[in-house]
């Protein structure tokens, strides 16, 4: 029977890791998986600038792209 063995944290030697996760030797070793999807131009509602330069004036429409970084990206379809 093993008895249990208490370590200290402190007592550890910290080691500078890199992983190349380009690789996929690196990907695989922290299991890393590359995700992706095509941006697009979005037309979207939005508010004129008033004399403040606040956007209170009148409605207008402007660009943005879709989807935004770091948004997750579904891989099922909706309703799943």
């Amino acid at each position: 029977m093993l008895a249990p063995v208490s370590v200290s944290v402190a007592s550890l030697p910290v080691v500078p890791v890199t992983v190349d996760l380009t690789s996929e030797t690196g990907a695989a070793l922290v299991r890393a998986t590359w995700k992706y999807g095509d941006a697009r131009i979005v037309e979207i509602p939005f508010r004129a600038a008033d004399a403040a330069g606040q956007p209170t004036g009148a409605p207008v429409t402007t660009y943005d792209i879709a989807p935004q970084a770091g948004a997750r990206i579904s891989t099922t379809p909706r309703g799943r």
